[in-house]
């Protein structure tokens, strides 16, 4: 990582997280360090809405199919199980009622606190799984101010998607959303309404198809001893793509 990393936008910034503090000791420094996170997908907790969390443990230990969560009201009653998928990711589906607290309990017995659900505001979830498309839900909460709502779609710095919703009375609303004009990489959508408040996030992965760029001189006003050329990128059907490129021009001869 150099600072010319910062040349092509906050997709390709070295970022790392780390702790300070939390009262590790030194037998425990190196060997049984975990940090748990939890985020609300989208970034919203919604009252009496089904919700998705995404529970994030940074460990050295290695995964263990049978690693066990769960969550837990403030009775310790049981009220959603955690699905680990891998040595660090886990998720659960739970409805949030009000006047509650939520913990999450791993099966050693520690507990880490939910974020508090909110009254208001949008939820965005989105099913990734499919090769071409992405199912997305969006659940706005029954108190929600009335405002136009726009789904937004951008990879860097470039915007491939701006589409205003009607979410209708129902206040749910699912849209099955194409993926094959958008980049290779990681592809963010954001909920945002008429003044350009965000109020839902959520990055996807685009699995790329392969590109060709394709180089050719043109005629050009410059000087005589100096050329211009021609960039075009098209997909494997030979339509063009709308991308950004980072171009070296080197001496040569």
């Amino acid at each position: 990582y150099t600072r010319w990393s910062q040349n092509y936008g906050t997709d390709f910034w070295a970022m790392d997280k780390f702790q300070i503090g939390g009262g590790i000791s030194d037998a425990d420094e190196g060997t049984n360090n975990e940090i748990v996170e939890i985020f609300p997908e989208g970034g919203t907790l919604l009252l009496g809405k089904e919700n998705r969390v995404i529970i994030k443990i940074s460990s050295n230990k290695a995964f263990r199919p049978d690693l066990v969560g769960k969550i837990l009201d403030e009775n310790h009653q049981e009220v959603s199980r955690v699905s680990f998928y891998s040595s660090d990711l886990g998720t659960a589906i739970f409805k949030p009622m009000a006047d509650k607290a939520y913990q999450v309990e791993l099966e050693d017995g520690r507990q880490f606190p939910i974020p508090k659900a909110q009254t208001e505001g949008y939820l965005l979830h989105i099913n990734n799984l499919d090769e071409g498309n992405a199912k997305i839900r969006i659940t706005e909460s029954i108190m929600a101010p009335k405002a136009e709502v726009s789904l937004i779609g951008t990879s860097g710095a470039i915007t491939y998607l701006t589409q205003q919703l009607n979410i209708g009375g129902k206040k749910v609303l699912d849209i099955e959303l194409s993926k094959a004009s958008f980049p290779h990489g990681i592809f963010t959508l954001k909920l945002v309404d008429d003044l350009g408040e965000e109020l839902a996030k959520r990055p996807i992965w685009i699995e790329g198809k392969q590109v060709d760029i394709n180089i050719e001189p043109i005629e050009s006003t410059l000087a005589k001893n100096m050329k211009s050329y021609k960039l075009k990128v098209t997909d494997d059907k030979n339509e063009p793509i709308k991308t950004q490129l980072a171009v070296s021009i080197n001496r040569h001869g």
